[in-house]
């Protein structure tokens, strides 16, 4: 009989280990999953730092030119998100956003600052160039009235010539000239 008794309380004694054997390397390897390794990278939200490139594209849609400008980060920019950069940046759009670089992108309505615009000011022949923003501005004012010119050529003015050099504004000029 005492046989019989000490095997039973062999067996238990088995049983309770491998239960309490199972129940530790389960707990332990399912909160470990769980868990990063050190060796595994944590996923960090991006930030802006001083090192961060800002680009800037502005496509201008008279003249269809783009025109990138790189810069570095303002103070206050540093350390925001892409959340929170986007706050601050209503008018662009974010393109990418990184803490190596962020690219933003706009569309303007007007012309580019590296044309020139031959057109109409006051009834005469003016010059104007596209502005950051778009608009033209007034370079210079010609004494030459645009009543006198053919109606295709005030047509033309109307529109606004464009062109790429000084000299060609004043080659166009000189022919309104004569």
């Amino acid at each position: 009989m005492w046989k019989r008794f000490y095997f039973r309380l062999i067996i238990v004694f088995c049983l309770f280990f491998f239960v309490g054997l199972a129940y530790g390397f389960l707990s332990f390897y399912l909160t470990k999953e769980n868990k990063p390794s050190p060796d595994s990278e944590v996923m960090v939200e991006d930030t802006v730092t001083p090192n961060t490139k800002i680009i800037f594209n502005t496509k201008y849609l008279k003249c269809g030119d783009v025109i990138t400008e790189e810069r570095s980060p303002d103070a206050f920019f540093i350390g925001l998100s892409e959340k929170n950069f986007k706050d601050y940046m209503k008018d662009w759009k974010i393109e990418r956003f990184s803490s190596k670089e962020v690219v933003l992108y706009r569309e303007i309505d007007g012309f580019c600052p590296n044309h020139f615009i031959i057109g109409i000011y006051d009834g005469y022949v003016a010059i104007f160039k596209g502005s950051a923003t778009g608009e033209k501005v007034l370079i210079e004012k010609t004494d030459i009235p645009v009543s006198n010119l053919r109606e295709e050529d005030q047509l033309s003015l109307e529109k606004g010539i464009i062109v790429n050099t000084q000299e060609k504004v004043y080659e166009i000029l000189a022919d309104f000239g004569s």
